[in-house]
């Protein structure tokens, strides 16, 4: 009796903690401090309508700071765990467009009592909208450190008028496609890097 009053004493604590925090509304960082600028440069036939950008945050560690799934399944109980943020872009040239995030953004925290889950802002999304149509590109803030990168969209794709409910079809330049026809294709270049004091 005694032993499972204490199991169930355990159970409960561990739950209190879990559920003081939540993976699915993860808290901000009250004091962040890794500031990072992102440019994107197009080269787009005219003017867009709008244009905005996300970045995506992700438990990078998740595998070590989640539950395990029972043996016969295998794995853990939880996907990745991810969160997207908009962040504001402004105009600051013809073609260039210049906004920041954090990639501190959120609190790192034990979610599960197995050790800290820790966030980190993985990828960039840049998105352009043009009579209706989403010209949408997303590269690993890693890769886009290290150089720019570029994504082609069709010219025609940015002219045609008529109704689309799908985005825009993106290339890169290893695409028979595009290496067939560049002068047919306008891009959507990222840059991000490190915003120090």
């Amino acid at each position: 009796m005694k032993l499972r009053h204490l199991a169930a004493t355990a159970a409960l604590t561990a739950g209190a903690l879990v559920g003081c925090s939540d993976p699915n509304h993860p808290s901000r960082n009250p004091h962040p401090t890794q500031r990072y600028e992102v440019t994107i440069t197009t080269d787009a036939p005219e003017a867009w309508d709008s244009a905005k950008a996300l970045v995506f945050y992700e438990v990078t560690n998740w595998e070590t700071c989640t539950p395990e799934a029972p043996v016969f399944i295998g794995g853990h109980l939880e996907i990745p765990m991810m969160q997207d943020v908009e962040i504001e872009i402004t105009q600051v040239g013809e073609h260039r467009w210049r906004g920041y995030f954090y990639r501190d953004l959120f609190h790192d925290e034990d979610y599960h009592v197995l050790g800290v889950c820790r966030w980190d802002g993985t990828q960039v999304a840049p998105q352009f909208f043009v009579h209706g149509v989403r010209f949408g590109t997303g590269h690993w803030v890693k890769d886009a450190l290290q150089r720019p990168q570029v994504d082609y969209f069709r010219k025609s794709d940015f002219l045609d008028r008529s109704p689309n409910p799908y985005p825009a079809q993106y290339f890169v330049e290893a695409d028979s496609e595009y290496e067939r026809q560049p002068d047919d294709f306008f891009s959507i270049t990222v840059t991000v890097k490190e915003d120090k004091p």
